[in-house]
């Protein structure tokens, strides 16, 4: 599945009250992150990932991601519970006379998908249990 979102930060936006832009309902592997802030922008336009009190995307807590017309692509393998919190996109552009939006791509697979050893371990720990080996 592929999830693409849309973040308007408005012009002359702080780093201390970003805008955001709540993400509910992934649940999965995320195995691909992009994020394109449009041309024009001149790397002005900052732009991060979080879930909870985590920054996810750049992993660094005190980096944001920034640039002109190009596409900040990265392969993860990032779980996504039932019941976590959700992923706040977050933007902001101090200094910025004209609004800006970066927009937020995530694909995901399931676990199954992305982690078939896990279904081959819950099935040799069944057939395990029924000869009476405890696992």
């Amino acid at each position: 599945m592929d999830f693409v979102h849309h973040l308007l930060v408005p012009a002359d936006t702080s780093a201390s009250d970003p805008e955001e832009l709540e993400i509910p309902g992934i649940e999965g592997i995320i195995h691909l992150v992009e994020i394109e802030e449009a041309p024009g922008c001149k790397g002005m336009v900052y732009a991060a990932v979080r879930q909870g009190v985590h920054q996810v995307w750049p992993t660094n807590p005190d980096g944001a991601l920034r640039s002109d017309g190009r596409v900040y692509s990265t392969r993860e393998h990032y779980p996504v519970k039932k019941g976590d919190a959700p992923l706040v996109l977050q933007g902001w552009s101090p200094g910025t006379k004209y609004p800006h939006t970066v927009e937020f791509r995530l694909s995901v697979l399931s676990r199954e998908v992305m982690e078939p050893w896990l279904v081959q371990e819950s099935l040799v720990k069944k057939l395990l249990r029924a000869f009476g080996v405890k696992a």
